[in-house]
């Protein structure tokens, strides 16, 4: 079957010829009424399926054309329609004598099937209109009034919507001005209101003082007199209630300058969209006043005519070129000989649409303007866009009339369009969907979801250890890796999973699923194995893995907002798990959000309430006994809490990234303290002050700790670094560091050892002063002669590395004495004093006295 489609929208028109031509029909398409009653009366077509809000022509008028003519009037006519969808449109489709009325969108399969449905009544002649009575009929009058009303309301109801959304980003507004301001026609952009947003420098120079005058908060209309103002917007108004990206519209208006000459304008105004709605509109402008008022004034500008960089043809009242000029051979790379006395439609060099061809025949014949974009093929190869402008150099006797083709080549304009429109959908450097658009689409998505009842999951993967590879090998390798990755996910997952980089590392995918967990996972388990393993960049191999958090709808949120923010608290919570984790979201997971902000916020408050406080613990020297040193340690007196030991939030404070505020508060307090125990000449001993892995490792470490010296007057020996066995799992890199604090003269201890990284064997390469021996060693030597014996051996070897020996965690008379056996240097721990604020820290220190016999 012959079926031909009447749709202006051009992916619908697509994938309507596939449907059908899967089917087994031949289709024909036109994209207005006023086109499809050509193709009409060359063939007739054995079903039409039309839309209905269509430009020129629409889907009602066409279809009482087709009804009123008496040989079409038997073909099936079915209404396929995403505007008109209200019970009133349906009444006048049917009273026009559609024989279906389909809303858009539908599935594919529901669509062949309904369109089955006519073929088999038109086969078996049971093919009559549908009415929604019988009795009922639609006069002239009554059918005018009806269509007028419909009209009415669906180019208000589309005003408001297109009314509701304008934004445009500023950055995109510079570019587009820079270039804009390189050419040499007048350029506008215009709101809703009309009132003009930006003009480039050809407008100011095409309409001279005219625009000096021209105010910001002025409406372009108000350059115009009422009868022009009233041309314009009733342009505008057309282009709106097309809403196409395609949607121009051309007009000559009339304006009046500041010397009271007269200024004719040709105006090219085209619809600026925005999620398929028109949010304002682009205009370019040419002075053709000298052209229409005489043509002699056009012989006066022979050397314009000469010299413009725009093409120009003159032709005859039959359409035959007479005149070509240099800037239209620019164009083509061609001599002047093929062009003149050739019918202008049919030029080889210019490739016109079967439409366009049509419709400039009309027009030259009819000798009115016409106006559209047109694509040049120049003799190397290379395409070109122009916008072609015909326009009629009126005389008294036809055989005289003329009429001037004037070409713009708007390539760059076109290319930076299209470039303004990806960009502002897609991220730079992986080409992915941007955060923006993503939302979008999953909007969109969860409407659909929510009509069929379908289920679909929102996955939010965040890459692991992101900042150790921008680290290590520079910032362009990471966005080498990203792109990679991204390129990876692309290529590799379904073509109807939806994928978005939504920031540095974070990357968000939705897919639709059949049952909950069983899909999902897979799912889940093909992106964990695209996004993990080996990367190969420019300069290095990269091992990544990712965390990903997932949220189904609508178990965990009904909107977008909900399910990204769910999938977003799961993926944290995936890390928490370990690289290469996935979790789904729960509602627990929120709250443990929630109290995990709120310990942020206490931290930060303790902070600037200065509510921490250091406390000392005594460290005495094994063979006199004498108080030798002290080690500080920090304590929370929460206002509402009351007292908090560290092990209750320092590992918060370096989970969540404030360990290094508090690393430095407590530095400033212990060199504060120390400075005042010299200056009372009361205590001047060591002080050891623990310092976390991740500050540590941080540039501004060694600088904080090089200016406290000068900042707080103290010899820098009686500080002690302690840093964990955790910081030495990269060796390389923290060697140098520990170097440099010890040439400003700093002790550095490793603490709690035996429970990490390091080994006896590395001690030797490592530069430090002090090793303290983990309480966990030092529990059995009491009861256990191997734990003895272990001891001993640490002792005897960091001994022979010139290496101070302290054993923490001395509970017993015992422990000190069997230390004291093994050559243990010094050594802290309840036996002699549990951590004290400063006031009992100090009334101990005045109080101590030592008893090295062990009575």
């Amino acid at each position: 079957m012959n079926i031909l489609i009447v749709e202006d929208d051009e992916n619908s028109r697509v994938l309507q010829d596939v449907y059908l031509s899967a089917d087994g029909h031949s289709v024909t398409s036109a994209k207005d009424g006023e086109i499809a009653i050509l193709q009409l009366l060359q063939h007739t077509p054995d079903m039409i399926i039309s839309d209905i809000l269509m430009p020129v022509m629409d889907g009602f008028e066409f279809c009482r054309w087709v009804k009123n003519h008496p040989q079409y009037k038997d073909i099936p006519f079915v209404f396929y329609t995403a505007t008109y969808v209200e019970s009133k449109d349906e009444q006048l489709a049917y009273a026009l004598g559609a024989q279906l009325f389909l809303i858009k969108p539908l599935e594919p399969l529901e669509f062949i099937k309904r369109i089955k449905g006519v073929v088999k009544d038109t086969s078996l002649g049971k093919l009559t209109p549908v009415s929604i009575d019988e009795n009922e009929s639609i006069t002239q009058q009554e059918y005018i009034k009806f269509y007028n009303s419909r009209i009415r309301k669906k180019l208000d109801k589309k005003t408001l919507e297109l009314n509701s959304e304008q934004e445009v980003s500023q950055q995109h507004e510079k570019n587009y001005q820079r270039l804009v301001e390189s050419l040499d026609v007048g350029v506008l952009e215009l709101d809703l209101k009309l009132f003009i947003l930006n003009a480039n420098k050809a407008w100011h120079k095409l309409l001279g003082a005219a625009l000096v005058k021209l105010e910001t908060n002025m409406s372009f209309t108000q350059l115009f007199s009422t009868e022009n103002a009233l041309i314009l917007q009733s342009e505008c108004a057309k282009i709106i209630a097309q809403s196409q990206f395609n949607s121009t519209q051309t007009m000559q208006l009339k304006m009046l300058g500041i010397e009271h000459d007269v200024l004719w304008l040709n105006l090219r105004l085209s619809a600026v969209m925005e999620n398929n709605h028109v949010i304002g509109f682009s205009a370019i402008i040419y002075n053709i006043t000298a052209s229409l008022i005489d043509r002699q004034k056009i012989e006066r500008y022979s050397s314009i005519f000469n010299h413009t960089s725009h093409g120009i043809l003159v032709l005859d009242h039959n359409g035959k070129v007479v005149e070509v000029n240099p800037g239209f051979l620019a164009l083509t790379g061609l001599p002047i000989e093929p062009f003149l006395g050739r019918d202008f439609t049919k030029l080889n060099s210019i490739k016109f649409t079967k439409e366009q061809r049509a419709s400039l025949r009309l027009y030259i014949k009819a000798g009115k303007p016409w106006q559209g974009e047109v694509v040049h093929i120049h003799l190397n190869g290379i395409s070109r866009i122009s916008l072609l402008s015909l326009f009629v150099l009126p005389s008294q006797m036809v055989e005289l009339q003329q009429l001037v083709c004037f070409f713009t080549d708007i390539s760059d304009i076109k290319s930076y369009q299209d470039q303004l429109l990806y960009l502002t959908r897609h991220d730079k450097n992986t080409g992915l969907y941007n955060r923006l658009h993503f939302v979008t689409l999953l909007d969109y998505e969860l409407k659909r979801c929510a009509r069929d009842g379908r289920q679909l999951a929102v996955c939010f993967l965040d890459v692991d250890n992101f900042k150790d590879i921008n680290d290590t090998f520079g910032h362009a390798i990471g966005d080498e890796f990203i792109a990679l990755l991204a390129t990876n996910l692309k290529n590799k997952l379904r073509q109807t999973d939806v994928i978005a980089r939504f920031g540095g590392d974070e990357f968000i995918i939705f897919f639709e699923i059949e049952a909950e967990q069983q899909s999902a996972e897979q799912s889940i388990t093909n992106i964990r194995q695209l996004v993990s393993g080996e990367f190969i960049t420019s300069q290095a191999v990269i091992n990544a893995s990712v965390s990903l958090g997932i949220a189904i709808y609508p178990n965990d949120g009904l909107t977008s907002a909900e399910l990204i923010k769910n999938a977003d608290t799961a993926m944290y919570h995936a890390k928490k798990q370990g690289v290469g984790s996935f979790a789904y979201y729960r509602q627990a997971l929120t709250e443990q959000v929630v109290r995990r902000i709120s310990i942020v916020e206490d931290i930060k408050q303790a902070l600037l309430l200065n509510q921490f406080e250091m406390w000392y613990q005594p460290q005495i020297d094994v063979i006199t006994e004498e108080i030798s040193g002290a080690e500080a340690l920090i304590r929370w007196q929460h206002p509402t809490k009351g007292l908090i030991n560290p092990i209750d939030f320092i590992p918060l404070a370096e989970e969540l990234g404030l360990i290094a505020e508090v690393d430095r508060w407590v530095m400033n307090s212990v060199f504060n303290q120390v400075f005042k125990w010299h200056e009372k000449k009361l205590f001047f001993g060591r002080v050891a002050l623990n310092v976390s892995t991740k500050t540590f490792k941080q540039s501004k470490f060694r600088q904080h700790y090089a200016e406290a010296i000068s900042q707080y007057q103290i010899d820098p020996s009686h500080i002690e670094i302690e840093i964990t066995e955790g910081a030495f799992s990269d060796e390389e890199d923290i060697s140098p560091f520990l170097q440099e604090l010890q040439s400003l003269g700093y002790g550095i201890a490793i603490d709690d050892f035996g429970t990490g990284y390091s080994s006896l064997s590395r001690l030797r390469s490592i530069p430090v002063n002090r090793l303290k021996i983990d309480r966990s060693f030092i529990d059995p030597i009491t009861d256990s002669l191997a734990a003895k014996a272990l001891v001993k051996s640490i002792i005897n070897l960091a001994h022979s590395l010139d290496l101070c020996v302290i054993a923490e965690g001395i509970e017993t008379q015992q422990h000190l004495t069997i230390l004291k056996e093994l050559g243990c240097n010094h050594m802290q721990g309840y036996y002699i004093s549990r951590p004290l604020p400063v006031a009992l820290f100090e009334m101990f220190v005045q109080s101590y006295c030592p008893n090295p016999t062990g009575t």
